[in-house]
Parts: structure tokens; C-alpha cells; sequence
């Protein structure tokens, strides 16, 4: 059931931002209080066509490397 939800959350939210951030920041406040005692794990990654890429997790940055 929390896939589901988090798979619905993501496919709404792209449509309103490209912002990996901004989308992350959404889908926890969407999950906050849901969970029953659990967590989730997200990261988000943004590729462009020039292979630039933007990523956002809730991880500290030093725990990707």
C-alpha cells in the first residue's frame, strides 16, 4: 500500500515540478503520519539530455559517495 501511494505521489507531482528537491519535500510531507511506525526511503534523480544530473535524498550528501 505505500508503494502505491508513493508511486501515485510521484507520478502527480511531476507534473507540477521538475525539482528533485521540491518533488522529495512533497512526498514526505504526503507521507508524514502514514507509514504505521515505519519509514521510507527515497532518493530522486534528475538526468538531462546533457547528462547533467540534480539529485535529492535525505541523506547526508557524503553517504551517496
Amino acid at each position: 500500500m505505500t508503494v502505491s501511494l508513493l508511486v501515485g505521489t510521484l507520478r502527480t507531482l511531476v507534473d507540477y515540478s521538475q525539482s528533485p528537491g521540491e518533488i522529495l519535500s512533497a512526498m514526505n510531507h504526503r507521507m508524514i503520519g502514514r507509514t504505521k511506525g515505519g519509514f521510507t526511503t527515497c532518493l530522486i534523480l534528475r538526468v538531462c539530455p546533457n547528462g547533467a544530473m540534480t539529485i535529492a535524498s535525505g541523506w547526508p550528501s557524503d553517504a551517496l559517495c
